[in-house]
């Protein structure tokens, strides 16, 4: 069964963006799309550092939430477990700790940075503990975020970010194939249903032609069922895809 981590990811950082656009920009915009070819173009360098900050600590409240977490975890493999839920707690004490930039002190400010590096070496021994694709794609988003708290580690963010849009390249490659396999099997179900002539009227008389016929109306509805079924699966896997990379460019644009 697939855990549909990445799918999660997207929704969260989609969310995330939104809403700080609409806390710093004072915008409501739809989509990741929407911002980044409207709203990032124009901002200025000040502006666009702000909201990549709040961007960045939107997305560690949606991360750090106890119901997401609790679903995270539910969802990856027993080994990751421990070391992804410590990396949590401590991204959510280190997010507990954010105060206005003007009113912290210089110790404040460093002790927010150890207790955002504590998560970002447990996310690090997650990610060595991952073995799943989607695991992974997902510690690396935490990674990249995490960093971005830490004076300092902007390039580091860059290059977890860059592991974070390989990752969801090739997920997304493989949702469109996969898509495309569920597109052909549900024509060549549709055809062969339609292959089935069948009487439509009431009855069809008794004995072996009756059955017969039924039997040809059980397996034509069975074989439209299917191709309606496979049809909508393609069109669900290519709006994943199109979600997961429309995720990925965004982020690669703000970090």
């Amino acid at each position: 069964m697939e855990s549909h981590l990445l799918q999660r990811s997207a929704s969260l950082v989609r969310t995330a963006a939104q809403k700080a656009a609409e806390d710093v920009l004072k915008e409501k915009t739809a989509t990741l799309t929407t911002i980044m070819a409207h709203v990032l173009p124009s901002l200025m360098a000040s502006i666009l550092s702000a909201f990549s900050a709040q961007f960045a600590l939107a997305c560690l409240r949606a991360i750090t939430d106890e119901q997401e977490s609790k679903r995270l975890l539910q969802q990856i493999d027993k080994l990751v477990t421990a070391p992804l839920q410590t990396g949590l707690v401590q991204l959510r004490t280190a997010l507990a700790l954010e105060t206005n930039p003007d009113e912290e002190t210089v110790d404040q400010r460093n002790y927010k940075a150890t207790r955002y590096s504590d998560a970002l070496r447990k996310l690090d021994e997650a990610l060595v503990l991952a073995k799943d694709d989607e695991e992974q794609a997902c510690i690396h988003l935490y990674r990249a975020i995490a960093s971005t708290r830490i004076p300092g580690g902007e390039k580091e963010a860059r290059l977890h970010t860059a592991e974070f849009a390989t990752a969801c390249e090739a997920m997304a490659a493989s949702l469109i194939l996969r898509a495309s396999e569920e597109e052909a099997a549900a024509k060549r179900n549709a055809t062969r249903a339609a292959e089935i002539a069948v009487d439509r009227g009431v009855g069809g008389g008794g004995g072996a032609v009756g059955w017969s016929m039924a039997e040809d109306k059980i397996k034509k509805s069975q074989l439209e069922y299917t191709a309606r079924s496979q049809a909508q699966n393609a069109v669900a896997m290519k709006i994943r895809a199109e979600e997961i990379l429309e995720c990925s460019r965004f982020l690669s644009a703000v970090i």
